[in-house]
């Protein structure tokens, strides 16, 4: 991830950013691309970069990607120690179940 991602992010998850004004700011569309997430996941996971995993789950959240790609990616971060996402991951399966995904 750039750190002009980073920054981005960090703006979305701080509410220092309206959603508009990121998904017009932000390399991509992340709305109609979220093989780019699932992208910038693998990446954080490899990397083991837990301030990007949190950033990612929010922007996750924040637009509802809940698509089997991205999904696949979260399940390898669920048994991870090095981040701080746990309660989150926990959160995101719980609402995939209850939309039927």
């Amino acid at each position: 991830m750039t750190k002009g991602e980073r920054e981005l992010l960090h703006k979305l998850m701080k509410r220092a950013i309206t959603p508009d004004l990121f998904l017009k700011e932000f390399t991509v569309d992340i709305s109609k691309n979220p093989a780019y997430v699932r992208e910038l996941l693998e990446k954080a996971y490899i990397e083991q970069e837990a301030d990007d995993v949190e950033y990612l789950m929010i922007a996750i959240f924040r637009f509802e990607l809940f698509l089997e790609d991205i999904t696949e990616s979260i399940c390898k971060l669920m048994n991870e120690t090095w981040h701080f996402q746990h309660e989150n991951i926990a959160s995101m399966f719980q609402k995939v179940k209850s939309q039927g995904q």
